[in-house]
């Protein structure tokens, strides 16, 4: 596999069932594409679906974490994120043995991106329709501005 982007999802033997959530953008995307039962836990942060989530065992913050209470836990894959999780963190759960997913989008492009990249790696595609809805509806704003050359500027 050629990765995509610098943060692209690493490979695994078997496709990911049971998953800890360092992220609150990311536990809820999860859920949002159909992959909330696979998490097994979250942070102290990740707080939606509220409805969802209220059941799910948290393990700290993204900044301070449980590291032992998360490989306890026997997880198949951890999300993190570049900025939000420490880097000694991400390594200790990686010397333990665990997979450890970094993620690191910074534009709207990325996010789609990932968004395809999860649902390929956790091999759930009912929520592709709306991905693509949603992909074709940004570019069909984009398209609006593409010859525009006095947009406004955001400092």
């Amino acid at each position: 596999m050629v990765p995509s982007h610098p943060f692209s999802p690493p490979e695994f033997g078997a496709i990911p069932r049971r998953i800890v959530s360092l992220i609150p953008s990311m536990t809820e995307t999860l859920f949002d594409l159909n992959l909330g039962d696979r998490v097994v836990a979250r942070t102290d942060y990740c707080i939606r679906p509220e409805d969802r989530v209220v059941s799910i065992p948290t393990i700290g913050g993204p900044k301070n974490p449980n590291v032992s209470a998360i490989i306890s836990l026997e997880p198949d894959l951890i999300i993190a994120n570049h900025e939000e999780n420490r880097k000694a963190d991400v390594e200790a759960l990686q010397a333990a043995g665990l997979v450890v997913w970094v993620t690191y989008p910074r534009t709207v492009d990325d996010v789609f991106v990932l968004l395809w990249d999860v649902m390929n790696t956790l091999d759930e595609t009912s929520m592709v329709p709306r991905v693509r809805l949603i992909e074709y509806q940004y570019d069909w704003v984009k398209s609006l501005f593409r010859d525009e050359t006095d947009l406004p500027h955001v400092f």
